[in-house]
């Protein structure tokens, strides 16, 4: 009777470990699994993929003005992270739309076109607001509203190769 029991157990856990290997992506994204995941990459030997959420990310104080030495627009706001835990940068996209909201133009931008603070910024901590800066080319005459939405993966800037 005691194989059975032993038998019974093994099952659930072989049960539990397909399941925790079916929702690996989303379940080492989710705070509280992580270190559940954490363990099992450090036996298995597999990585953990980035915690990140575009949900958890808004735009604020959004501003596009001309560019005094040149053509195209200055785009100007504050991106917040409302995740509980740091984010990597996001793609950011300038999106233009006409006086009905339809879309004119939308023009993607990597953490290196809209953060010049001096320092690499990797991530975001929780919580935090960064001030960003981007240049975007003029969306043209129809254009009358900017907004700022966010894309993964952030894009790489171009090779010097």
């Amino acid at each position: 009777m005691a194989w059975l029991a032993s038998a019974a157990a093994l099952g659930v856990v072989a049960l539990a470990a397909q399941a925790l290997w079916l929702w690996f992506e989303h379940g080492a994204r989710t705070p509280a699994l992580r270190p559940v995941y954490a363990v099992g990459c450090a036996v298995f030997g597999c990585e953990l993929p980035p915690l990140r959420s575009l949900a958890a990310w808004s735009a604020g104080a959004v501003e596009a003005r001309w560019h005094p030495r040149g053509p195209g627009l200055i785009v100007s706001a504050t991106i917040t992270n409302h995740a509980e835990y740091p984010q990597p940068l996001p793609t950011l996209l300038a999106r233009f739309t006409d006086i009905d909201g339809g879309l004119v133009a939308e023009q993607p931008r990597a953490p290196a076109a809209y953060w010049r603070g001096g320092a690499a910024l990797e991530s975001l901590p929780a919580g935090a607001t960064l001030p960003i800066e981007m240049i975007v080319d003029d969306p043209g005459a129809s254009a009358v509203n900017c907004e700022l939405g966010f894309a993964w993966p952030a894009l790489e800037p171009p090779s010097t190769e």
